[in-house]
């Protein structure tokens, strides 16, 4: 599909303070924003080419009457962005928006990558769990049970014209996609084979609670030791300014330290580690695969993979990652290599420490001071010299 993407306005350099037509006061200042006309918008015009769906109404949508249709699917693409992310495991933000009066385009972001292709198939399961959410929640303009913490709340009467959009979505029958399509699709993931490797997760960086000069402290000293240094997912707290401010200060450290180039960080969620998309400088990738020898070592972020949060609650972090990998087993993700029994699964997110050598499944615990000592400040070495394999290390045994 193409997207073609005209500009509302450009931003002007005007150091000579040159009296530009439309400008008004703007022409006193070195740079201005300048709205563009028609003609020169489309002139400007940017087309994307990539996979995505394209949403059709084909009937006039039952809406408050002071509300454009076009904004009621704004509020239906990001609604459908959460849910992709909360039920494909797929980041919300790998996917790009396009509107207009009665469409809305869902299509990947940058190069066609799969994601469209996935979501094409699991479409229905998306908006039968939208719906769901939607119906389940009393309120009637979202709140914390349903998207108010992520999204805001919504303008009235849009909550009603969801529940019809995604109600007709969900009738949608499923659409089996051909098995060599599919296997076409598998994103290509770098593949680390280096003599030692160290990993952490769950930092929280900007967090009143992270343990963040600790973090400093152990990261840089481990650093010097290691080939690869592994964060496996919300290395940051939010998508805050202080976030991004913190993403920095670590940036300068690791670039004074020497071990820059050392980093993988693993996507997480969107909303902690949403601000690490605005950089470029570094690996940031859906998972590391690492061989240790004859040892097949697969790093990932809990929630990317199905970690079933009530099992979490009822029954415990180790337990739900043994049924998740038992799961990715039995049905593999299209974006994962093949899960075995053998491999070894090693989750971010669960903020639990925890080692379990015969399922071959293993938590990294977090850092910030909130719940038991025994799950914070701990790391993961991965050491084809030592028989301590994999070894996952407390911050006191160091300091």
């Amino acid at each position: 599909m193409s997207i073609k993407q005209p500009p509302a306005a450009i931003v002007n350099s005007n150091p000579d303070r040159i009296v530009f037509d439309n400008a008004g006061e703007n022409d006193k200042k070195d740079f201005f924003l300048q709205d563009l006309s028609h003609k020169r918008s489309e002139e400007l015009a940017i087309t994307e080419r990539s996979d995505g769906i394209i949403f059709t109404l084909k009937n006039e949508i039952v809406k408050p009457k002071e509300l454009e249709t076009k904004k009621i699917l704004e509020h239906f693409g990001k609604v459908l962005q959460v849910e992709i992310e909360s039920v494909l495991s797929i980041p919300g933000n790998e996917f790009a928006l396009a509107i207009n009066s009665n469409q809305i385009a869902v299509y990947d972001k940058g190069d066609p990558n799969g994601n469209s292709e996935y979501l094409f198939t699991h479409l229905q399961k998306v908006a039968v769990q939208t719906l769901k959410r939607l119906n389940d929640c009393s309120c009637k303009n979202g709140c914390i049970n349903c998207y108010g913490e992520i999204l805001g709340l919504f303008p009235g009467g849009v909550k009603e014209s969801l529940k019809v959009l995604f109600d007709d979505l969900a009738k949608i029958s499923e659409v089996e996609m051909n098995d060599e399509l599919l296997s076409e699709i598998n994103p290509e993931q770098m593949n680390f084979k280096e003599n030692k490797i160290i990993a952490f997760s769950d930092i929280h960086l900007t967090n009143k609670l992270c343990y963040k000069e600790e973090f400093f402290e152990t990261i840089k000293q481990q650093s010097k030791q290691a080939d690869v240094i592994i964060i496996n997912g919300d290395l940051l707290d939010n998508i805050s300014g202080k976030s991004f401010q913190a993403f920095c200060e670590f940036k300068e450290l690791a670039m004074k330290e020497g071990f820059w180039s050392k980093l993988v960080f693993i996507r997480s969620s969107s909303i902690h580690d949403g601000n690490l998309e605005q950089f470029t400088d570094f690996l940031h990738q859906d998972y590391a695969e690492v061989e240790v020898g004859s040892e097949q070592v697969l790093f990932v972020h809990g929630n990317k993979v199905g970690v079933d949060a009530s099992i979490v609650k009822s029954k415990g972090a180790e337990i739900a990652a043994q049924q998740a990998k038992r799961k990715l087993i039995e049905k593999g993700r299209i974006w994962l290599p093949d899960i075995l029994p053998e491999t070894h699964l090693v989750f971010g997110h669960l903020h639990t420490r925890f080692y379990n050598e015969r399922d071959r499944v293993y938590g990294l615990g977090h850092w910030t001071s909130k719940g038991a000592l025994y799950h914070q400040r701990c790391f993961m070495i991965l050491d084809p010299n030592s028989t301590d394999f994999p070894k996952i290390v407390p911050y006191n045994k160091f300091h």
